[in-house]
């Protein structure tokens, strides 16, 4: 070896010291994306909250391995189709880790459920919810949710969403989150109302959300507050327990925006109310118009009891 290729590159080899404790650091945060690694111990250290049959097996470890190292090639790759073979490899370990997961699950503890807002029925239900714009009241009175492929509507009515995973699944929301998520729906459809449900669905048919990286539904809950749910919910199995309210959209906004505009300056001292007024009158116009095309789904608020 030439004795000048130390001066060359450093004290330190190829890397300083502060290349050295980067790649360190970058190294460490790749393994803490996928949680329990090296964790040896049961399922129950891994997944507080869940009872499983038996201890984690060298098999899930492996996979786990396996997705690490996926995991740091990616970082090194330019994005490119090698990038994406090693993603693509990388979600089919994930989705084996989250079958085998499944498999072995017996069950989510009820102080979980509790820690999460989460109720169980009489029946063993569990009741989550979802938010949808009035455009599709219609159909889910007559089908209930079904699933994007039979549907062709995006996830939440989002454009943006990616495909494929999320084709074969209805996306259900925490009761808190619901709320966020409607208000997202309703810039979407340009102010048009949005419905919640309050939906009872089977343990078993709960996925995580593919963004959360989780290997089980409750590990979505957690991070994003968000499942997916593996085929249709019936009617029967919903109820309408909120809306969000139509408000105006974006050309009724500039229309009113420019009669504001226009009004004559001998109104100033009235301007803020003559504006509340109009904003009034506007909105009513447009909660006519919704109507009209969409209809009047306001009654079945009226079997909801809080």
């Amino acid at each position: 070896m030439d004795s000048s290729s130390g001066e060359e590159n450093g004290e330190n080899g190829l890397y300083g010291s502060d290349e050295i404790e980067k790649e360190s650091s970058r190294l460490e945060s790749l393994k803490n994306l996928v949680d329990g690694v090296t964790n040896k111990g049961k399922f129950s250290e891994t997944y507080p909250g869940l009872i499983f049959d038996e201890e984690m097996s060298e098999y899930e470890r492996e996979l786990r391995e396996d997705i690490e190292q996926l995991i740091d090639k990616q970082a090194r790759l330019e994005y490119g189709e090698e990038f994406r073979e090693a993603e693509r490899k990388m979600m089919q370990k994930r989705s084996e880790v989250e079958e085998y997961v499944r498999e072995r699950l017996e069950g989510v503890e009820d102080e979980k459920l509790e820690e999460m807002n989460i109720e169980r029925t009489e029946e063993g239900k569990l009741k989550l919810y979802h938010a949808t714009p009035v455009d599709n009241m219609d159909s889910i009175l007559g089908e209930g949710l079904k699933k994007r492929s039979e549907t062709g509507n995006y996830t939440w009515g989002l454009e943006g969403e990616d495909g494929g995973l999320k084709e074969e699944k209805v996306y259900l929301a925490g009761k808190e989150k619901v709320h966020n998520i409607a208000e997202k729906i309703q810039a979407e459809v340009d102010g048009r109302s949005v419905y919640i449900f309050e939906v009872e669905v089977e343990e078993s048919n709960l996925y995580p959300d593919e963004d959360s990286q989780a290997y089980h539904w409750v590990g979505s809950m957690e991070s994003l507050s968000t499942v997916g749910y593996k085929g249709e919910i019936n009617w029967e199995d919903m109820r309408v327990v909120d809306k969000k309210d139509y408000t105006l959209g974006t050309e009724e906004r500039q229309e009113l925006y420019e009669e504001i505009e226009e009004m004559d300056d001998s109104y100033i001292e009235d301007k803020e109310e003559i504006i509340e007024e109009l904003w009034d009158q506007y909105r009513e116009k447009g909660k006519m118009n919704e109507r009209d095309i969409h209809g009047d789904y306001d009654h079945l608020l009226d079997n909801y009891d809080d």
